[in-house]
């Protein structure tokens, strides 16, 4: 075991490769036509949202960077993007997603339309995430990103992962280490990111029935480092996935070496980690460098 100062990516990166496959399972099975993406934007009630925003994302694979066109809403709730916009997006990768101020946010698979030209996206109420984020000795933490990395919804089953760069569903801790954040379907199980400047980086999965006063605590930031060599001949192993887990099994992060074989996984909760390497660990030892 090796001792840290974390809570981990890994849950994260696995979800938005997932769901970056499904799709493109789903997409093996009906490609869609290279026709624009276009629609309205409704309400619950089926009324016309204005000043809707619309995103086309396109969800990477493992190593693979997110992308994402944006659109508004007219008068009359309509969109549309061209197709030349989306020229370097697999259709059976892409997810149209929409959120209006007051509303919940909402998603289709593009792979599902039966016509992305007519696409009708609807928005119901939101419930709204709160509470108050403090240190171990309940000092409030300000400045803290409080934001949501992924939603699910129970049914049918569907889930969304957010990339950080798509600015959805985020905010900061105000001085006093409260936030508020809105436009999440009620319906919804969130895994909740918190991240602070000197604070470990944390994730939880919490329900809409129980956010509306949540009470977080993140601890001081700690790191492992290390070395990865090959075992026979000790030269380094650049490029490979070096993963920590706690003893209790929840907190998760990784990190992948560099040329010189070295790694480093910051943002770590005090604890004690298990480490291995993928894909070969038989072949490679740990060295370790670092606390």
């Amino acid at each position: 075991m090796l001792r840290a100062a974390t809570h981990g990516l890994t849950g994260y990166v696995i979800l938005a490769g997932l769901q970056a496959l499904a799709l493109g399972v789903r997409g093996l099975a009906a490609a869609p036509a290279a026709v624009p993406l276009a629609g309205r934007v409704v309400s619950a009630e089926g009324e016309p949202v204005a000043g809707a925003q619309v995103w086309i994302y396109t969800a990477g694979l493992l190593g693979e960077e997110a992308r994402a066109v944006s659109a508004i809403s007219d008068s009359e709730g309509r969109f549309a993007i061209p197709e030349r916009a989306l020229a370097d997006a697999p259709p059976e990768a892409r997810v149209i997603i929409a959120w209006a101020e007051g509303q919940a946010l909402t998603w289709q698979f593009q792979a599902e339309a039966p016509d992305p030209s007519q696409l009708r996206l609807i928005l119901g109420p939101a419930a709204a995430f709160a509470g108050w984020v403090h240190d171990a000795s309940r000092q409030p933490l300000g400045n803290v990103t409080v934001r949501v990395a992924c939603l699910v919804l129970p049914d049918p089953r569907r889930f969304l992962a957010l990339d950080p760069a798509l600015n959805l569903l985020t905010t900061k801790t105000q001085p006093d280490g409260t936030f508020s954040l809105p436009g999440i379907p009620p319906q919804a199980q969130v895994w909740l990111e918190l991240q602070g400047p000197d604070s470990a980086w944390k994730m939880l999965s919490v329900s809409a029935s129980e956010a509306a006063d949540l009470d977080l605590t993140l601890v001081p930031t700690g790191r492992l480092a290390g070395r990865v060599t090959l075992a026979e001949t000790g030269q380094p192993a650049a490029g490979l996935l070096v993963c920590c887990e706690s003893g209790a099994g929840k907190n998760q992060a990784q990190a992948l070496t560099d040329a010189a074989g070295r790694y480093q996984i910051s943002h770590l909760e005090e604890g004690e980690y298990k480490v291995w390497v993928q894909p070969s660990p038989s072949l490679l030892e740990w060295i370790p460098t670092g606390p």
